[in-house]
C-alpha cells in the first residue's frame, strides 16, 4: 500500500517522473479498495436484498464505490503522465490510454530511461 500511498500524495503531480513499481503499486492498491467495495456491496445485496432490490446499506456503499472511483481520476491520470515521462514519452499517450486502456499498461512494462530525460532526473536514482 505504500505505493499507492505515494501516488495519492503526489495527486495532481502531472511533473516529473514515476517507476513502475509506483505505477503498478497504484493500480493494485486502487484495484484491491475497489474489489472490496465490490465484494461488500454483494454481500450486502445478497444479505439484505429482497425482491424490491439490493437495499438501502447496499446502495450507501456503492455510492461510496463511485465517489471513490469519481476520487482516483486526478491522480491515476497523474500517475500514469509520469509513467509516459518516465519513458521519456509524453503524457498525452496517458490521456489516449482512457480510451484504449492496452495503451497505458504497455507503457507500464517497459523499462524508465536510465538517466536524466527531459521530464526529471531517474526517479530509481
Amino acid at each position: 500500500m505504500y505505493w499507492f500511498r505515494q501516488g495519492l500524495s503526489r495527486y495532481a503531480d502531472f511533473q516529473g517522473r514515476s517507476r513502475r513499481m509506483e505505477f503498478w503499486g497504484f493500480y493494485l492498491g486502487a484495484w484491491l479498495i475497489s474489489a472490496v467495495l465490490g465484494g461488500v456491496y454483494l454481500w450486502m445485496a445478497l444479505a439484505f436484498g429482497d425482491e424490491s432490490g439490493p437495499g438501502v446499506l447496499a446502495y450507501v456503499v456503492a455510492g461510496v464505490a463511485v465517489l471513490f472511483a469519481l476520487f482516483l481520476i486526478v491522480p491515476t491520470l497523474a500517475v500514469c503522465f509520469r509513467r509516459c515521462h518516465d519513458i521519456g514519452a509524453s503524457g498525452i499517450i496517458a490521456v489516449i490510454g482512457l480510451f484504449v486502456p492496452f495503451v497505458i499498461w504497455i507503457v507500464g512494462l517497459i523499462p524508465g530511461q536510465p538517466a536524466a530525460n527531459q521530464y526529471g532526473p531517474d526517479p530509481k536514482a
